[in-house]
C-alpha cells in the first residue's frame, strides 16, 4: 500500500487505523509503523527535504502535505502524552526535530496528545 493510498480521508483513516486527522478520528494506536511506499524512480525528485514543524497539527494534514513533497517514509507512534496541552490527537513531539533534514524514505516518530 502506498502513501497515497492511506490518505483517501478521514474515513479510509479510520477504517485502517494508522493516522488521525483534524476531525476527531484517533491517532495511530500501537507503536507500528505505515507501509512504506516504494518511492518514484525521478531523477527529479529530491533526495531529502527538511523536517516542518508538525507540533500541535493533526497527522492527517502532516501527511498530505508530506506526500505532496514527496515522501513515502515510515511512521512510527510512540507513546501517548498526556497531560500536555493540545487536544486529543494533535502531534505533541517529532523526531527529526522542526528543520533537520529527512530521507524521502525516511522514519518519522511523533508522539500524539492522549485523552486525558
Amino acid at each position: 500500500m502506498t502513501l497515497s493510498a492511506v490518505i483517501w480521508g478521514c474515513a479510509a483513516i479510520a477504517v485502517l487505523g494508522i493516522a488521525g486527522c483534524s476531525h476527531g478520528v484517533a491517532p495511530p494506536r500501537a507503536a507500528s509503523s505505515l507501509p512504506s511506499a516504494s518511492p518514484a524512480h525521478d531523477k527529479n525528485r529530491p533526495a531529502s527535504l527538511v523536517m516542518p514543524d508538525v507540533r500541535g497539527r493533526f497527522w492527517f494534514d502532516v501527511a498530505r502535505q508530506l506526500q505532496a513533497w514527496g515522501w513515502s517514509g515510515s511512521l512510527l507512534k510512540g507513546s501517548d502524552v498526556h497531560g500536555s496541552g493540545y487536544a486529543p490527537g494533535q502531534i505533541v513531539t517529532q523526531d527529526p526535530e522542526p528543520g533537520e533534514r529527512i530521507a524521502m524514505n525516511g522514519m518519522i516518530t511523533l508522539q500524539f496528545a492522549g485523552s486525558d
